[in-house]
C-alpha cells in the first residue's frame, strides 16, 4: 500500500494559533470573571468562553482531521481518512483520477478553512462533491467514482497519480468492501434521534438557567458568600459572590465533555445506551450546582 499525506504544514500553524487564540481569550475571560464585581456588565465575560471553548473544541477536531489525513492506494482500491471521516473504493468502482486546474462553481471557491472538510452538490450531474484538502491548490486531484466525487490533494500529486495507473493495469488481488463514513457530529442524523434530541440540551439548559439566575439577581446576592467548610460545617473561607458564576462555567465545561464523548460512542455505533447515559449523566452536575449555589446563598443570609 502506498500512503500519501496532503501538504498542511500551513494549515496546522494556523489552526495551532487559533486554537491558542480561543483558549487564552476564554481563560481571561474567566479570570476576570474571579476578580471582576458581580453586575450585569459580566455578561461579556461569560459570554466570552461560552463561545470560545466550543470553538477551541471545533479547531482542534480540525487540527485533528489535519494530522490524521491521508490518502492510500492499493492494487485493491483507494482509502481516505480524515479525522474521523472514512472512505474505501475498490479501483473498480473509479472512473478516473485527473488533475483539478480550478475549483468548481458550486465550491464557491473555497474548499477548505482551517482543513474543513466541506461537501456540495455538483449541479452538473447531481452527485455530491466532497473536499478534503490542504496545501496548495497546484496539487489538487478529483476523483469520480460511480457514487461521488472527491477533491484531494496529496504533497506529490504526479506521484499519485503514476501509482493510481500501475495499480490499475496490475489488477485487484482481491475485492474490497465500499466503506463510507462521516462524523456524526457534523451531520444532522444525531438530531434525528429523538431521545437525543431531548438530552443534549437538558444539561445545557440547567447551567445557562443558573446563570442567569446569577446575573439577573446580582443586585439582591450578598457581598461575600462561603467557599469552603470544615468537616463540621462551619464555614472556613469567604469569597465574593462573583466566584459563584465559575459553577455555572464548570457545570458547561462539564456538559461539554459529555457531549463530545457520548457523540464519540455514537459515531462508532456502539451500544447507543452509553451515549444516552452520558448525555443525560450531563444533567446531575448541574442539578448539584443548583443546589450548591442555593445552599450558599442560604448560608450567606443565615
Amino acid at each position: 500500500m502506498k500512503i500519501f499525506t496532503p501538504s498542511h504544514a500551513r494549515e496546522i500553524s494556523t489552526g495551532i494559533f487559533a486554537l491558542l487564540l480561543t483558549v487564552g481569550i476564554s481563560i481571561f475571560a474567566i479570570l476576570r470573571l474571579i476578580s471582576a464585581e458581580l453586575s450585569p456588565w459580566l455578561l461579556l465575560w461569560i459570554m466570552l468562553p461560552l463561545i470560545g471553548l466550543p470553538l477551541s473544541s471545533v479547531f482542534v477536531y480540525r487540527l485533528f482531521g489535519l494530522i490524521t489525513a491521508q490518502y492510500a492506494l492499493d492494487r485493491n482500491g483507494f482509502y481516505l481518512k480524515w479525522g474521523l471521516a472514512e472512505e474505501h473504493i475498490p479501483l473498480a468502482r473509479i472512473r478516473s483520477i485527473t488533475r483539478l486546474d480550478r475549483l468548481p462553481e458550486c465550491a464557491g471557491g473555497q474548499a477548505a478553512i482551517l482543513g474543513l472538510a466541506r461537501s456540495f452538490v455538483n449541479p452538473e450531474n447531481g452527485q455530491e462533491l466532497e473536499f478534503f484538502t490542504a496545501g496548495s491548490p497546484k496539487n489538487t486531484l478529483l476523483l469520480t467514482s460511480e457514487s461521488r466525487m472527491l477533491v484531494f490533494t496529496p504533497a506529490d500529486p504526479v506521484r499519485f497519480l503514476k501509482t493510481y495507473r500501475d495499480f490499475t493495469h496490475q489488477g485487484a488481488l482481491q475485492r474490497i468492501k465500499p466503506l463510507s463514513i462521516r462524523p456524526v457530529f457534523l451531520a444532522t442524523a444525531l438530531f434525528k434521534d429523538r431521545l437525543a434530541r431531548w438530552l443534549l440540551p437538558s444539561g445545557l439548559v440547567i447551567n445557562l438557567l443558573l446563570l442567569a439566575f446569577l446575573i439577573l439577581g446580582s443586585s439582591a446576592l450578598p457581598e461575600n458568600v462561603p467557599f469552603s467548610f470544615d468537616t463540621a460545617g462551619r464555614v472556613q473561607l469567604l469569597a465574593p459572590a462573583n466566584r459563584l458564576l465559575l459553577l455555572p462555567l464548570a457545570g458547561g465545561l462539564l456538559w461539554m465533555l459529555n457531549f463530545l464523548l457520548g457523540t464519540w460512542f455514537y459515531h462508532r455505533k456502539a451500544d447507543p445506551i452509553l451515549s444516552y447515559v452520558l448525555w443525560g449523566a450531563a444533567v446531575v452536575p448541574g442539578l448539584l450546582l443548583w443546589g450548591a449555589v442555593i445552599n450558599l446563598l442560604s448560608t450567606a443570609a443565615g
